[in-house]
């Protein structure tokens, strides 16, 4: 989505309008700032920015939940691959306690 030159506003800095939006980051001019200022995007629509133009605003608020999601997604496939991980781990350390009994028993 294509948001150069769209008016945003910021909590603290007023009105401002996006530079740029590459890798992650939003860059926006404000008018009474004297430097551009750069944000993580789209989390920075979370709690300090918003688009003046609500459809807009609603399109960067759907990329933001998207993200939180995919986000969410990762972090559940990480958990079920570290509990896999352990459980394995778990049934070697059994099966290698049952083989050193085994071991034990023949002497």
């Amino acid at each position: 989505m294509n948001l150069f030159d769209e008016p945003v506003i910021h909590i603290n800095f007023g009105i401002g309008r996006v530079l740029n939006v590459d890798n992650g980051r939003i860059a926006v001019a404000f008018t009474n700032q004297s430097e551009q200022k750069k944000f993580l995007y789209p989390e920075a629509f979370d709690e300090f920015l918003k688009m003046r133009n609500p459809v807009i605003q609603e399109k960067v608020f759907a990329e933001l939940m998207n993200k939180r999601e995919h986000e969410a997604n990762e972090k559940r496939l990480e958990r079920e691959r570290l509990e896999e991980a352990a459980k394995l781990a778990s049934e070697r350390k059994e099966e290698t306690r049952i083989a050193s009994l085994k071991r034990k028993r023949k002497r």
